[in-house]
């Protein structure tokens, strides 16, 4: 979930602060107090906060006086400015110093929130349109999609045939394979470039709270629901929403979608005013979907939905032509960001990536040449420099470098199953730390498990 966004107030009255943290903690906002010019100087130069709420008078200082500092440190902060003496002089004073808003107390807690929703809402606003025209300037030829392998060119052409098609499309694959990249290019390639792109992972959101964020609620619709919330499809509309693993949605969720799909509308929670929206709707998942239908896991009626068109992501494992050229390009991402010179890579260690089963996928190698970069001295990327599951596969295949092809096939696995044990032993038999020390998903740990017989 989004982490809350953090409030300082700057308020002398210690009842009026209290209750002003009190509303905006309802409103969904993580609001700190302070009551003098002093503390404000103080906590101004240690945190960073995305709201200030600043009294104009206080007892040891003017709160105009913090907001240069405030801007300084924090250019993109909302500053809202806060009187009783409200005058025209002091609303300009306000502004001039760098003030967003300027507020007559006492403060209207509906006025309050409504300022503070639009303002994040402007700035999500300016923040996408920067990153929009940071994503199109890299996406004349599907640049962010790496691959020249025979796995990958359906994909491009299926891409590029969809692009601008409103077609709903199914997008499958491992863990880490890149699925949401295919997504994001389906989008910024298309005639819906210009509107946004948004990502709702169902996995990671409690299915308690799910609902509420992919369709939003009205005021009073539940205890805590103190304002109208806008939901994904919602703010989607015009643009894309990609529904990343669809695959954990619940039978009730599953019955809602299917009504959205069918007819571009739904209901907040707690509300019988039905909202249309326009949006093209994207689904991935890393389950094999029609096994669940097969299982009753999952509505029928809705796979076919969703699956109108299906643009299946191979594994790393099968692509082992591309690994260089995705090692080239995270080389020079990671290079680039932590100001240090584009390495080499030894040709020993190509080797050990191209027998490496990598369950965690590109996923994987972009976290394991994020590390080799971090950790390098010299020029290039060693063995010595990668992971002690890397370096102990380079052992195997020196062992084994007189073995035939199938016998290799053999040591390797045999080297994946002593992997997973050993990493399962290390975490006490955590499945869930274990896939994520693996970089991949706990059904593909439970997957191979089964599969070793472990």
């Amino acid at each position: 979930m989004t982490a809350m966004i953090k409030v300082l107030i700057v308020e002398d009255e210690r009842v009026a602060a209290d209750n002003l943290r009190l509303l905006l903690s309802g409103g969904g906002y993580e609001a700190e107090c302070v009551y003098t010019f002093g503390s404000a100087q103080k906590i101004v130069a240690t945190k960073s906060f995305r709201i200030y709420l600043v009294d104009v008078r206080l007892p040891d200082g003017n709160g105009l006086d913090l907001i240069s500092r405030i801007r300084t440190d924090n250019p993109d902060a909302v500053i809202v400015v806060l009187s009783a003496y409200g005058t025209i002089k002091d609303a300009v004073s306000a502004l001039k110093s760098g003030a967003d808003h300027y507020l007559i107390k006492p403060i209207e807690p509906d006025e309050l929130l409504l300022t503070l929703k639009k303002e994040m809402e402007h700035q999500e606003v300016r923040a996408e349109n920067i990153a929009l025209k940071t994503y199109l300037s890299s996406m004349s030829g599907f640049e962010n999609l790496i691959g020249k392998s025979e796995t990958m060119t359906p994909v491009f052409e299926r891409i590029r045939k969809l692009s601008d098609s409103n077609a709903t499309v199914l997008i499958s694959g491992e863990s880490g394979t890149g699925k949401e990249l295919v997504a994001r290019t389906l989008h910024y390639s298309g005639s819906r470039r210009e509107k946004r792109f948004v990502a709702v992972h169902c996995a990671a959101i409690p299915e308690a709270l799910l609902e509420s964020e992919l369709f939003g609620y009205v005021k009073g619709a539940y205890t805590g629901a103190l304002h109208d919330h806008m939901g994904r499809f919602e703010y989607a509309d015009k643009g894309t929403i990609l529904l990343d693993e669809v695959g954990e949605l619940t039978p009730s969720l599953q019955v809602k979608l299917l009504r959205v799909l069918q007819e571009r509308k739904f209901e907040r929670l707690g509300s019988n005013q039905q909202v249309e929206v326009d949006v093209r709707i994207l689904a991935s998942t890393n389950r094999n979907l029609s096994d669940l239908v097969a299982a009753g896991e999952f509505r029928e009626d809705l796979y076919w939905r969703l699956n109108v068109v299906e643009i299946h992501m191979p594994p790393l494992r099968e692509r082992k032509e591309d690994i260089a050229l995705l090692a080239k390009h995270f080389l020079g991402k990671y290079a680039a960001s932590m100001n240090k010179t584009v390495p080499s890579i030894r040709p020993e260690v190509l080797g050990v990536f191209n027998e490496y089963p990598w369950p965690g996928n590109v996923r994987e190698l972009e976290n394991v040449l994020e590390r080799a970069v971090t950790l390098m001295e010299g020029d290039e990327i060693t063995v010595e420099s990668l992971p002690t599951r890397l370096r102990t596969l380079k052992m195997h295949l020196r062992d084994g470098a007189d073995q035939d092809l199938s016998s290799l096939k053999i040591r390797m696995k045999d080297f994946e199953k002593k992997l997973i044990e050993q990493m399962l032993q290390e975490e006490n038999g955590n499945r869930i730390k274990t896939a994520e020390r693996l970089h991949i998903s706990l059904r593909a740990l439970q997957y191979k498990l089964k599969e070793y017989g472990i």
